[in-house]
């Protein structure tokens, strides 16, 4: 898990890489090694199928070292609710029924009623449950899973940056001793939120800078990263869409070199379907668990067990009756 400690080292790293840098860039290039390195890494960031494998397995090698020297258990009352949604969507359900005697095994983070399930958002227990259905480990979903947020990283930066930098700012990512700890280590990281955020900040980029016209594969995974946002962290990502929304808005009324059917069938459309796809998900998840397609999990287990409101401009609730003393304490 990461921890301030590990501040100093990743500034140490900075300091290494930006030392490189300045060696690469300001190096006499008659020396034979310095020229050999610069044009090598010219030639892999020009070649983005290349430098994406690259980056990918230099993400999958770091966690499954990590993994192999000291195999991840979970340690918080978090991490034990990710994992139950992650071995219940394993085992092909969407939530479990209550038990019967549900008060003797309430635990923290999880429903009990009206169904016993994680009250998380599904998208990391989905990942986890895919290492678990290919391999019978979970930890193998979240390797996967911060190797597709690097790799979505590395297709956001090349809309905003050259691709010498943009591969760098990957590398930099997937080499990162305390994100592999923090993310890619443990069973409650923020993969699934980076991967949505750079789905979504790198297509809004490729819409507005598209020399001719945007593809409609940049909308596809725009709509796509709204959705994970969505299902990873509903509140961060409200708050990292809505102004997207504007940007696009603005973007879709000042464009006078396209036509507003074209905008309207190649971007708005692909984002309103996959949006629309995504709410109706959503709707069907929060009923089987909720009994209620607008309350999420979340809402439910913060009204029967929390103490204090996690809004700031919420009135403090009603104290709950508490089955046990130590949940009590807890919360």
């Amino acid at each position: 898990m990461w921890t301030y400690d590990d501040l100093g080292m990743t500034v140490k790293l900075g300091l290494v890489v930006i030392a490189c840098l300045l060696a690469l860039r300001f190096s006499p290039s008659r020396v034979p090694l310095v020229s050999r390195a610069r044009r090598a890494w010219q030639r892999l960031a020009a070649r983005p199928w290349h430098c994406g494998l690259v980056i990918v397995a230099v993400s999958l090698s770091l966690n499954i070292l990590f993994t192999v020297v000291n195999y991840p258990q979970p340690v918080t009352h978090d991490e034990m609710s990710y994992l139950l949604a992650s071995d219940t969507f394993a085992h092909g359900r969407l939530t479990n029924p209550p038990h019967p005697l549900w008060e003797h095994f309430e635990t923290y983070h999880v429903l009990s009623q009206p169904a016993w399930m994680s009250k998380y958002p599904p998208a990391s227990g989905l990942m986890m449950a895919l290492g678990q259905v290919l391999t019978g480990h979970p930890i193998v979903g979240v390797w996967l899973a911060l190797a597709l947020a690097t790799l979505a990283m590395y297709w956001m930066l090349r809309a905003w940056t050259s691709p010498q930098w943009a591969a760098l700012g990957a590398l930099l990512i997937a080499a990162n001793g305390p994100l592999i700890r923090a993310w890619g280590q443990t069973y409650w990281g923020g993969s699934m939120a980076l991967l949505g955020g750079a789905l979504v900040f790198g297509g809004l980029r490729r819409i507005w800078s598209a020399e001719e016209q945007p593809l409609l594969r940049d909308a596809v995974l725009l709509g796509l990263g709204l959705v994970i946002l969505a299902n990873s962290r509903p509140m961060e990502g409200l708050l990292v869409s809505l102004p997207v929304f504007v940007l696009l808005v603005i973007w879709l009324v000042r464009n006078t070199q396209l036509s507003w059917t074209f905008k309207c069938t190649r971007i708005v459309a692909p984002i309103m379907l996959i949006g629309l796809a995504g709410l109706a998900g959503m709707a069907h998840y929060n009923r089987v668990t909720t009994g209620d397609p607008l309350k999420m999990p979340y809402a439910v287990h913060d009204e029967a067990y929390s103490a204090s409101s996690l809004l700031i401009r919420k009135s403090p609730p009603a104290i709950p009756q508490y089955n046990h003393p130590r949940m009590e304490r807890f919360y």
